[in-house]
C-alpha cells in the first residue's frame, strides 16, 4: 500500500535484505520490537510464556531469534 498515490514507489514500510533470500523462504517481522530488552530477560519471559496454559492455543514462532517472545500474535 502506498500513501503517496502519485508515486507508487514510495511506501510507509519497506524491507531490505543483506543477502539473497531463496524464493519460498518464510519471512517474519515483529511489530513489537524488543531490541532494547536484555537477552536473559527475553529468554525468561519466553520460558514463562511456554508454561502459561493461556498460550496453548497460540501459534508458536519458529524464527529462532534469541529475543523472540516464542509466539505469534493473532
Amino acid at each position: 500500500m502506498s500513501y503517496n498515490k502519485h508515486d507508487l514507489k514510495i511506501y510507509d514500510l519497506a524491507f531490505f535484505a543483506y543477502e539473497n533470500i531463496p524464493a519460498g523462504t518464510e519471512l517474519t517481522f515483529d511489530y513489537m520490537d524488543k531490541d532494547e530488552e536484555e537477552e536473559e530477560e527475553a529468554i525468561k519471559k519466553r520460558a514463562a510464556a511456554a508454561a502459561d496454559p493461556e498460550n496453548e492455543d497460540m501459534k508458536p514462532c519458529n524464527c529462532g531469534a534469541v529475543k523472540c517472545r516464542g509466539y505469534l500474535w493473532e
